[in-house]
Formats: structure tokens, C-alpha cells, sequence
């Protein structure tokens, strides 16, 4: 008969514990021992797997469960998300962390970004269009990952945001600022006047609002053959102060004509 004094070696395996079974305790009176098996193992020696995630629904909640071994306690582990992470080593469980102080500032916003802590939400699948200074980025929110130096960005799962400094953009803010340039100048504007003598403008913009140095819009005045007005256009076209003049001869409008130009410079370029 088994003595449970003597010394033997261990007969469950994969670290299963080998208690002596005392004889009235015994279904099979034969049977002098049981194994007492970790959560990932079962079998009478605890040679057979198991895994904990199919005999328990939920035990991870929404995240995946994976049966682990090494788990002595509980033998699974739940696959935690970017921004989330086990309890300990022993409770799997994912909780929210705040990535802002787990990581480095530079491990998650870059080139003097600000990282702010956001609270999770539930990982409903949509998408969002951002568009950038020029660029366009479709954000799958049913996603997760770290929000890289980003700037305004709308980070992939709600976890933290990246205020991102200096004209970067883009999902992780990937997307260097453009270069400091306007662009080519558009098309003249018509003239401001139909006869005499006018001006037209032209218009350009800068890759970064209000970065760029000189002005977006130049005055100059019209080109090509003049136009002399009628009497009636020239009272519409000039008063001076109370007196509005009435008629007068064409080397009189020319004269005319230059004293408006000048005013109207004057006007658009102080």
C-alpha cells in the first residue's frame, strides 16, 4: 500500500501539487493520491490544457482572453489595448493608465507637444476626416495606438491628445509644417472703373496663415487705352469736398483722372 511518509518523486506535472488522499476520502479506494492543478492545466496528473476563457465567458471583459500558463493563479491573460494595462501580474484585468505619465513626453508627443490624459470610451467603429494644411487623414477610431507629437489631433481611441506646437499635423503628427512661402499670384481682378483711369488688384496666399512676410494682395493701375467718360460718369467718379465738377476739357479729365488715381493709391496702399 502507499505510504503518503515515504519520499517520492512528484507525479503531476506542469506544476500541479500532489496531496495525499486519505482513505476515506477515496471514490477509488485504489487512488491514494490527487493533483491539485494550476488554472491553465487539468487531468489527473495535470496533463491536459486548459483554458479558463472558454469555460468562463467574460473574464476579460470587452478585450480578448488568451489562456496562459505562466498565469499560476488564474492561467489566462487579457490582451490590453495601447493605453490600458494588467493589474498586476496575477489579475489581468485591463485598466485605463494615464500614458502621459507611464511614458515619456517624448515617447508620445514630440517637438514640444503637449500630452493630455483623456478619459476611454467604448470603441464603436467610425471614422473621422481631419483636414490639416493640405493634408487629409481618415482617423479609424475603432483603432488604438499612441498620438505621436500630434497636433489638435483626434486620437485613435480617446485615451490622451497631443497638442502639438509649431505648425505640426497630421494623425501623429507626421506631417511637417510647409515651408514659410506664398503662393503664385492669382489673375488680376477687373478694373474698379469703366473709363478713366483705375485700379485692379491681385491676390496670394501664404502655406501658413499670417507666417509669411509681405502683403497678399497688390494694387496697381489698370493698363491699356484709356476710356474718356462722360460728363455724367465723371460727376459720378469725382467730388471734391462740396464741388462737384461739371464739365470740363479732355486735358482737364486727364489731369482729373491722375488726381483720382493718387487718391485712391493713397487710400489702398497707407
Amino acid at each position: 500500500m502507499y505510504n503518503h511518509e515515504q519520499s517520492y518523486e512528484p507525479i503531476c506535472l506542469n506544476n500541479g501539487e500532489c496531496e495525499y488522499l486519505p482513505e476515506e476520502e477515496r471514490i477509488i479506494p485504489n487512488i491514494e493520491f490527487i493533483c491539485k492543478c494550476p488554472p491553465a492545466w487539468k487531468g489527473l496528473s495535470c496533463e491536459e490544457p486548459r483554458n479558463p476563457c472558454l469555460e468562463t465567458h467574460g473574464l476579460c471583459g470587452q478585450y480578448s482572453c488568451y489562456r496562459d500558463p505562466t498565469n499560476s493563479k488564474l492561467g489566462y491573460r487579457c490582451q490590453c489595448p495601447i493605453g490600458f494595462k494588467a493589474i498586476s501580474t496575477t489579475n489581468p484585468q485591463c485598466v485605463n493608465i494615464n500614458e502621459c505619465l507611464e511614458y515619456t513626453n517624448d515617447d508620445i508627443c514630440l517637438n514640444g507637444g503637449i500630452c493630455i490624459d483623456k478619459e476611454p470610451y467604448s470603441t464603436i467603429e467610425h471614422s473621422v476626416t481631419e483636414v490639416t494644411y493640405g493634408f487629409q487623414t481618415t482617423i479609424d477610431q475603432s483603432l488604438i495606438g499612441i498620438c505621436a507629437y500630434c497636433a489638435d489631433c483626434l486620437d485613435i481611441a480617446l485615451i490622451h491628445k497631443c497638442i502639438c506646437q509649431n505648425g505640426y499635423s497630421g494623425q501623429r503628427c507626421e506631417h511637417r509644417p510647409p515651408p514659410l512661402e506664398w503662393t503664385i499670384w492669382s489673375a488680376w481682378t477687373d478694373c474698379s472703373v469703366k473709363c478713366g483711369i483705375g485700379v485692379h488688384k491681385r491676390f496670394r496666399n501664404c502655406s501658413l496663415p499670417n507666417r509669411c512676410i509681405g502683403s497678399y494682395v497688390q494694387v496697381s493701375k489698370c493698363q491699356g487705352h484709356i476710356l474718356f467718360c462722360e460728363n455724367e460718369e465723371i460727376n459720378e467718379l469725382i467730388q471734391s469736398g462740396s464741388k462737384i465738377i461739371k464739365s470740363v476739357s479732355k486735358s482737364s479729365v486727364i489731369y482729373l483722372y491722375e488726381l483720382v488715381y493718387s487718391q485712391l493709391s493713397a487710400l489702398l496702399f497707407n
